[in-house]
């Protein structure tokens, strides 16, 4: 069936009105959740690798997030610290995301609509609601995952100006890695994707060499400072000893509890066979990736939080559910319904996510605010000795500048002229001043209550301030 340019016409101003809701709707929710200071430890670690790289000290640490880091960079003049340079980065990426996985997801489908639907699901998850506003490099990776997905797309439909589509193809896939490598496996599936039909193996050739170009660029630095391109890969691939496991319900946390997530994956399922049944080959370039990535997780781990980790297996879930309301909407000749579904999931899902957005809002991340206490309680006081526990050490590094950082278990010299002790839960010791964010349900599923509460320990009187 050919479409009349009246149809285009009509088919763009759809697409851009929708994609223009799903835009401003990101970009309100993503500014009202700005959060206050560090929360995870990887996040202040990435804030001391801003203008100070040394990835032996774990400033960056591995795997590094190269590009993330050359983002936010250059965004220090202008924001002043390392953490709003950070959080701008990934504010203005994630906007900037929805607009293109909308593009993307709309050649996927030829639905003008659909695309912006499953853009707008995606992003107003409680994974992306909490974590795409906090300094983190899952959503500048996502921007290039869909440019390079967009342009995958466009390949395999064999559009003319083919090598550009390549050469964007590449360069996107390489930008992903740069920003989050623990993707690499996912996005070199996709770079390769032009590799599948014969008619394509050139652009195949192209995107592959335009992307080790990229890779190459983008970690240059790291590898200068680790004593070349051997130590990197023996850098990126080491066991950190960190690594957070997969936990078997990720996926379904991410999408919210499970009144959110059954229909999800209810609809998602909807979608599969659908897709299946009209032979629909252009979603293999999400879904093989996604997989690849998936079983990649499941046997490794990963240095973040297990409803980050998996996010190209989230697009993957949340398009084939869009798919499956699209076929909903088919079904019942009803078009406004696939709308109004996608709606209520975006206000119950902000609904439920509210009280964890609501205590970073008002109140900094309990490491971060403990931290900055002891920083204040030591201005003056010279020589003061802080001991702290190994993962809030980085809080401590990134906020504690009147005193120096010692581990729990430092020599006793050392132990014996600390005034304070920085701890994860809560003390009841004599004096302990305790730090909390409340209890709920969002931080427990997304975030495994982690740092939930510290408590900073008074170990003797603070001397006389200087």
């Amino acid at each position: 069936m050919t479409t009349t340019p009246e149809d285009r016409t009509q088919q763009s101003r759809r697409f851009l009105i929708a994609t223009g809701f799903a835009f401003f709707v990101v970009f309100v929710t993503r500014a009202l959740a700005f959060p206050h200071s560090w929360w995870l430890e990887v996040e202040p670690l990435l804030g001391m690798a801003l203008g100070h790289t040394d990835p032996l000290a774990g400033r960056p640490p591995s795997p590094g997030f190269p590009l993330y880091l050359d983002l936010a960079s250059l965004l220090v003049f202008k924001a002043q610290t390392p953490f709003v340079a950070l959080v701008a980065a990934s504010f203005l990426a994630g906007v900037a995301a929805t607009v293109v996985l909308a593009t993307a997801l709309r050649r996927v489908w030829r639905d003008p609509v659909g695309g912006a639907l499953a853009s707008l699901l995606f992003f107003m998850t409680p994974a992306m609601l909490v974590f795409s506003s906090t300094p983190a490099p899952e959503a500048a990776a996502l921007m290039f995952y869909a440019t390079a997905l967009l342009a995958a797309v466009r390949i395999a439909d064999g559009e003319e100006m083919g090598r550009r589509y390549a050469a964007i193809l590449g360069a996107a896939a390489g930008c992903c890695i740069g920003c989050q490598p623990e993707w690499s496996l996912a996005v070199l599936v996709l770079v390769a994707s032009p590799l599948v039909r014969r008619e394509s193996w050139r652009l195949g050739a192209i995107s592959i060499a335009v992307c080790g170009g990229v890779f190459a660029l983008v970690f240059a630095p790291l590898a200068k400072a680790l004593g070349g391109e051997a130590a990197l890969f023996r850098w990126l691939l080491q066991d950190t000893g960190k690594l957070v496991p997969l936990a078997p319900m990720a996926l379904l946390d991410a999408s919210g509890p499970l009144w959110l997530s059954i229909p999800i994956a209810a609809a998602a399922l909807t979608g599969a066979f659908a897709t299946v049944r009209s032979r629909e080959t252009r979603m293999l370039l999400l879904a093989v990736p996604a997989l690849v990535h998936l079983a990649y997780m499941a046997l490794r781990g990963s240095v973040r939080v297990p409803v980050l980790a998996i996010a190209p297996v989230s697009v993957l879930l949340i398009a084939l559910c869009a798919r499956g309301l699209a076929e909903l909407t088919r079904r019942t000749d009803l078009p406004p319904l696939r709308i109004a579904i996608v709606a209520a999931y975006c206000l119950a899902s902000w609904t439920w996510t509210a009280p964890l957005l609501r205590a970073r809002l008002d109140v900094a991340p309990p490491p971060s605010k403990a931290a900055i206490w002891i920083n204040d309680h030591l201005e003056g006081v010279k020589g003061g000795v802080v001991l702290v526990a190994d993962e809030l050490e980085p809080h401590a590094a990134a906020l504690i500048t009147n005193a120096r950082i010692a581990r729990l278990d430092a020599p006793p010299a050392e132990r014996a002229a600390a005034l304070f002790a920085l701890v994860p839960g809560e003390s009841t010791q004599a004096g302990a001043r305790v730090f909390a964010w409340p209890d709920s349900e969002p931080l427990r599923r997304l975030a495994g209550s982690r740092f939930r509460v510290v408590s900073v320990v008074p170990l003797r009187k603070l001397p006389a301030a200087q």
